[in-house]
């Protein structure tokens, strides 16, 4: 228990039901750091190419990195990496809970694989580990299903899944603690083609670090700086709410299958801050060691589903998936529709972009009224409701909605593949057209497909300084002789060339069980990760053989993984929507991406990875990394 590892990886085969425990090997806590890479090289090994994510054969593995379980400030980032159903892509997912418990009981990563041959849930009390009947739990929501477990077991934390991962809905979630998740990606599918309803883990242990002294110190300082950063009580009050004006400004809530987008002031009246600190919040949440609270305590104020409570990570996820995109009405209507896709066990983004991708085929007439399968078509807090239940049980119309983009499509028929919006069958969290940013661009060569988590940097909100932005750069660990070709452009930086520096430093702080979000983030620089980890593990290293290792070597391991699969340069592209139709955003018009451009972010992206121009890493580059 010293050196910030518990130093065991625990092995769970349903198949066999048999229950192994093995030593964490030393050359993985060096060569991969923790977290999501040694998540990844165990997956690597365990995962052969072409296997299906709903077979036995489609492993789970769930990582924490050597600070989870200190007292470092937002070190409780846990990973799932496992072959997702939604896109076929490598999925590394993060959540704000459960491995503290998984360190304290004496684990850094859990290895599932195989498949009950009836539904079960596994209980993990320390050195007690069981494989347990979870037939009671069967059907039931994840918020009962847990409330039923934690009754059961203690003060335990619980991943568990609802109907919709019991049904094989390919983005169905995992909810941990009824609030943090792992989600987009369809981890939650994979816990049901396993039988496997939920994970009850408790620990009694503590974390040891190498150097008491030293890591105190770095911890303090982490403190102290954090303390002092801009914008604490917003975040803390609002949470990703408090960037409204930039989402607002870059046409954040689409409309229309991303036609369009809602007009501001009319979002800014139903969803914006105050309406949120009106009739939603109730308080704040946090992760645990998290100083900061952002997840909001929300419960509805007024009307039906007055006293309705819950917590939410991300609260503009709220309006944007359900508010705007499918008309539901304002925060008590959208909320409640939230609150359900959570105990259901849905993405709500990547379901709110199917009901929406739908009804926009329907009302262009490109699918006539029998592609709803006897349900009216319509939008709206009743239709909302309606089609949430039928996609997570699969009936009728949902069971559509349920399978992949392409099987979507397939299914739709006609125009449908011309007007899907996807990128490697998941679904984008924000446009790329006008203002490209990390983020956005990041989408597109994501590993997990149309997601931005690796990616997060000041960037997502314009107008940064040329000084702050190269500040930022140093943080993170941008070399010098790299600033010309990154820090240019009329925003002041290369989005591509720097996404390459932000996805290896955001990979390192999962990796090493830290946050991403900003306010948080801006904290952990390369050197300061540097300072923890010493301290934390002992294993002395320098600030470019860390990030390298837990950063870099990781992106590029996935990137083999899905090269394996068939995955190629192609799957690097907009949707075709963007290529081909203008966008309005807040009355000024964005025309579609040019093929030019697109080339020439994926040119400059590729080649500052060291990648060839269809995206396959070098030799010399594999050989450095020791790929």
């Amino acid at each position: 228990m010293s050196g910030g590892f518990a130093g065991s990886i625990l092995h769970i085969d349903l198949t066999e039901r048999t229950v192994k425990k093995s030593e964490l090997p030393e050359d993985l806590k060096r060569d991969y750091i923790g977290g999501q890479g040694i998540n990844t090289c165990l997956f690597h090994s365990l995962c052969r190419p072409k296997t299906d994510p709903l077979s036995p054969e489609n492993p789970m593995v769930i990582g924490a990195g050597p600070l989870v379980g200190t007292i470092a400030p937002a070190s409780s980032k846990t990973l799932l990496t496992t072959r997702s159903p939604q896109s076929g892509t490598i999925l590394s997912s993060p959540t704000g809970e459960l491995g503290n418990m998984l360190k304290y009981a004496g684990y850094d990563h859990l290895v599932i694989t195989g498949r009950a041959d009836k539904p079960v849930y596994i209980n993990i009390d320390d050195d007690r580990v069981s494989i347990l009947d979870a037939t009671d739990l069967r059907g039931l929501d994840i918020f009962d299903a847990t409330d039923i477990l934690q009754g059961r077991h203690g003060r335990c934390s619980v991943a568990a899944i609802g109907p919709a991962g019991e049904n094989l809905v390919t983005f169905a979630l995992i909810l941990i603690n009824k609030q943090a998740t792992w989600g987009r990606g369809g981890a939650g599918a994979v816990f049901g083609s396993k039988n496997l309803k939920a994970i009850a883990v408790r620990g009694s242990r503590g974390i040891g670090v190498a150097d008491p002294k030293a890591f105190l110190k770095v911890v303090d300082q982490c403190v102290q700086e954090f303390k002092s950063g801009p914008f604490i009580d917003q975040w803390t009050r609002y949470g990703l709410l408090m960037a409204w004006e930039a989402w607002m400004a870059t046409g954040k809530l689409t409309v229309d299958n991303w036609g369009g987008s809602y007009p501001p002031e009319e979002a800014t009246r139903l969803w914006g801050p105050k309406a949120y600190e009106k009739e939603l919040r109730k308080g704040s949440y946090s992760c645990p060691s998290c100083p900061l609270g952002c997840k909001g305590q929300l419960e509805i104020r007024e009307g039906e589903f007055k006293g309705v409570s819950f917590v939410s990570s991300n609260p503009f996820a709220i309006s944007e998936g359900f508010g705007s995109r499918l008309k539901t009405g304002g925060y008590a209507w959208s909320a409640k529709c939230y609150e359900v896709c959570n105990r259901l066990g849905m993405d709500l983004g990547s379901f709110s972009a199917k009901m929406e991708f739908l009804y926009f085929l329907y009302e262009k007439g490109l699918v006539g009224r029998e592609a709803y399968q006897g349900l009216e078509p319509g939008l709206g807090f009743e239709k909302t409701m309606e089609m949430l239940h039928k996609t997570a049980y699969r009936e009728g119309v949902g069971d559509v909605l349920a399978g992949t983009w392409q099987e979507t499509v397939n299914r739709l028929g006609g125009a449908a593949r011309e007007h899907a919006v996807h990128i490697k069958r998941v679904d984008p969290t924000m446009d790329i057209r006008g203002y490209q940013c990390t983020e956005n661009v990041g989408q597109l060569t994501s590993s997990r497909g149309g997601h931005a988590m690796s990616a997060l940097s000041v960037t997502i909100v314009p107008g940064r300084s040329a000084d702050a932005l190269k500040r930022y750069g140093r943080r993170i660990g941008v070399p010098e002789d790299a600033f010309d070709r990154v820090f240019k452009g009329i925003h002041g930086f290369h989005p591509s060339r720097f996404l390459k520096w932000v996805e290896d430093h955001n990979t390192l702080l999962l990796s090493l069980g830290l946050c991403n979000r900003s306010p948080l983030a801006r904290v952990f620089s390369l050197e300061r990760c540097l300072e923890l980890y010493q301290a934390a593990t002992g294993i002395t290293a320098t600030a470019e053989k860390l990030l390298a290792a837990g950063g870099e070597k990781i992106i590029n391991a996935e990137r083999l993984y899905n090269l394996a699969e068939g995955f190629a340069r192609k799957d690097d592209m907009p949707p075709k929507r963007w290529m081909t139709e203008s966008i309005i955003v807040g009355g000024r018009e964005y025309p579609p991406m040019d093929e030019k451009q697109v080339a020439s972010l994926l040119d400059d992206y590729y080649d500052e990875r060291g990648w060839d121009t269809g995206g396959v890493p070098g030799e010399e580059l594999l050989k450095r990394l020791g790929l």
